[in-house]
């Protein structure tokens, strides 16, 4: 089965908001995760 029209959407949105993050590539994301690391962006929302 191939991917589905709001699949396919959601994934380009999912780009659009890491590149407004200043993510440019996904898998730069991926690795952050792999290595339990939380973007810089999300820091602000958390209390240390």
């Amino acid at each position: 089965m191939g991917e589905s029209p709001k699949h396919a959407f959601l994934k380009e949105v999912g780009k659009m908001l890491l590149y407004n993050m200043g993510c440019n590539l996904v898998e730069e994301e991926i690795k952050l995760n792999r290595l339990g690391l939380i973007p810089y962006t999300d820091m602000d929302n958390k209390k240390v």
